[in-house]
């Protein structure tokens, strides 16, 4: 039997979502576990954004597995799902994705710091693009249990 439960997490005003899956019925689900600090920046283009976001994952954390994990980021109101497994690791040891989601070209840069500290790039471009509205872009990262939410002033131009 297999049960679904949602676990909300309101953080910076911002509510967080994530669904686990149990094969058990007594099992508990695992909290979601809120980044201890995240940062971020977006620069925006009429067909493009690129975000760059810094984070440490929580001390109650079990970690991160960027290969196993999947990992959702969102910008504004736009949502990128990388799925398990396509997250690749260079010999320098740190991780990325190139392809296509939701119809743009994605690259994402994954470069782990140490002390669960991790520093996110991400490039997103094409003709389907949502540009976003005026004002603070919400930037929310979630790897697994795993996620934090960030507001960046967007500029133009590249970082």
């Amino acid at each position: 039997m297999i049960i679904r439960r949602s676990i909300f997490l309101l953080a910076a005003g911002f509510a967080l979502t994530a669904v686990a899956s149990f094969g058990l019925a007594n099992a508990a689900a695992p909290a979601l576990q809120v980044f201890s600090t995240m940062a971020a920046k977006a620069e925006v283009q009429p067909h493009a954004v690129e975000v760059s976001a810094a984070f440490t994952i929580g001390p109650k954390s079990s970690g991160v597995d960027f290969i196993k994990d999947t990992v959702v980021l969102r910008v504004d109101k736009s949502q990128f799902v990388i799925s398990p497994n396509s997250f690749k690791m260079t010999q320098s040891g740190w991780f990325k994705y190139e392809g296509v989601i939701n119809g743009l070209d994605a690259e994402i840069r994954v470069v782990p710091l140490g002390d669960n500290r991790y520093q996110m790039r991400a490039s997103l471009s094409g003709k389907d693009f949502k540009q976003p509205g005026p004002g603070p872009l919400k930037v929310q990262v979630s790897i697994g249990l795993n996620s934090g939410v960030a507001l960046a002033v967007p500029r133009e131009g590249w970082l």
